[in-house]
């Protein structure tokens, strides 16, 4: 009798234990879950954040990152972000680059013309793609790459700010690139005549 009593006292306390264990996981199923939902909200929040307040969100994601909080990222928009951040390097150092070969054109075939304010604009367009090159190491091979397209650039705007015809600026880029970041060289004017 006393075995008897003592092997049903061994699974009453076996099948409270069990339920204890089947509570708490079902308990942490629900906190997991809580989580999640959480982790959900807060998502929502900074997509929201970034469509309405681009700063706030700013800050909150670099919050973020400094807390090393991963899963609050908003990871969608942050890569979209960093990507748009290298394309825009790459525009300006094109825009930056098609002014400069503007202004050298302008330089060699309106000699007449020429001013402080030309001269001006080429050194600051040449110290500023320095400073990009300095900044963004990686864009100096893009230099090479984009030279022909920020050439049409500053061809457009040596047609448009001269007057002068199409036909009277060479079809490819007179100068190397090494010609136009050096802070020395300026095109000698153009003998049209010739």
């Amino acid at each position: 009798m006393a075995l008897c009593k003592r092997v049903s006292f061994d699974f009453l306390l076996f099948d409270c234990l069990l339920m204890s264990a089947m509570a708490l996981k079902a308990q942490r199923q629900k906190i997991c879950k809580s989580d999640s939902n959480l982790q959900l909200l807060i998502r929502m929040h900074t997509s929201h954040l970034y469509e309405t307040d681009f700063y706030g969100w700013t800050q909150e994601q670099a919050t973020l990152l400094k807390a090393q909080q991963w899963e609050q990222l908003d990871t969608v928009n942050l890569i979209e972000e960093i990507e748009s951040l290298g394309r825009k390097e790459r525009q300006e150092l094109r825009n930056r680059l098609g002014l400069l070969l503007g202004h050298l054109l302008k330089w060699q075939f309106q000699p007449d013309k020429r001013s402080n304010s030309w001269l001006s604009t080429i050194r600051e367009q040449r110290v500023q793609i320095r400073l990009l090159l300095q900044d963004s190491p990686s864009l100096k091979p893009y230099l090479d790459e984009v030279f022909f397209a920020a050439y049409e650039l500053g061809l457009a705007l040596a047609i448009r700010e001269t007057q002068l015809g199409e036909q009277v600026f060479p079809e490819e880029c007179p100068y190397t690139p090494e010609q136009v970041m050096n802070p020395k060289f300026l095109p000698e004017s153009n003998q049209m005549d010739a």
